[in-house]
């Protein structure tokens, strides 16, 4: 949810940041370990069996399914967007959202034409983003159809052994690899993991350590999300507008170098973005 912040000036919503793990994307990285296939990115691993790529798979058209899977996790399929149920989640999540405001209004004695001026605001800003939303995603799928839910990642144009070889391997990380990669995010997920570390997302006893660490990219970037991968190296990678995808090896798995990676990747997404 994005939170009010008002002032006397003006109000806009707070900045936001997401964090996950992400099994589909984390595969496509799994795969260059398996096969050995080497990235500008994810170069560290040792040679693997070939297997994808004497099937056709090239740097290129890893490259491009990296690229196209991202923007599907991104944009929402126009269909969908479009959607009456969609469009009646929407209004009711904005309706509450400005009854919460115009709460916090009255407890905090701020003037109702203010409160009033906020929500209009933001109401505009909202409509703005979400024609524009609309238009990327259009773009985007073009005549792509909407991907059923849980759906393998499949390179487009990929030839039929190469497929057989992806869903092969996508059942060979779903029967357990991706639970054992994924618990090594634990640390930073789960509060009910006994690896759990609150010290991930703390700093001087606060719970936004890394909001506030991103606070000079706020005005930078509408929101930053943020993706985990096991990779055992430390490395990062990142696509615009707003994706990046932090891998830390065993032994850099601390809430600086977490941190110093994150920062770096919002950095290199403003000024990718400026070049676009």
């Amino acid at each position: 949810m994005n939170f009010f912040t008002f002032n006397v000036d003006d109000a806009s919503p707070s900045w936001s940041c997401g964090c996950q793990y992400n099994s589909h994307i984390d595969f496509l990285i799994w795969v260059l370990e398996i096969d050995g296939l080497q990235t500008s990115t994810y170069y560290q691993h040792s040679d693997g069996d070939h297997s994808l790529r004497s099937q056709g798979l090239t740097l290129e058209s890893w490259e491009l399914w990296m690229t196209e899977y991202i923007k599907s996790c991104y944009y929402e399929h126009p269909i969908l967007l479009n959607n009456p149920m969609n469009l009646k989640g929407q209004q009711d999540f904005d309706a509450s959202f400005y009854y919460q405001v115009r709460d916090v209004g009255k407890k905090e004695n701020i003037s109702p034409s203010i409160v009033e001026e906020s929500i209009r605001k933001h109401q505009q800003k909202r409509a703005a983003e979400r024609r524009t939303f609309l238009e990327e995603s259009t773009r985007f799928y073009s005549n792509k159809p909407i991907a059923s839910p849980g759906a393998i990642p499949v390179p487009s144009q990929a030839e039929p052994r190469l497929v057989e070889r992806i869903h092969e391997l996508w059942g060979m990380f779903r029967s357990g690899i991706t639970i054992q990669r994924s618990q090594q995010w634990d640390c930073l997920l789960h509060p009910s993991s006994p690896n759990y570390q609150p010290e991930f997302m703390r700093e001087d006893g606060r719970a936004n350590g890394l909001h506030m660490q991103l606070k000079p990219y706020h005005s930078q970037l509408r929101t930053l999300n943020i993706y985990l991968s096991s990779y055992p190296y430390t490395t990062k990678y990142v696509q615009s507008p707003i994706f990046s995808l932090i891998s830390l090896s065993a032994q850099s798995r601390t809430r600086q170098i977490f941190y110093d990676q994150v920062k770096q990747a919002a950095s290199e997404l403003v000024e990718l973005n400026r070049s676009i």
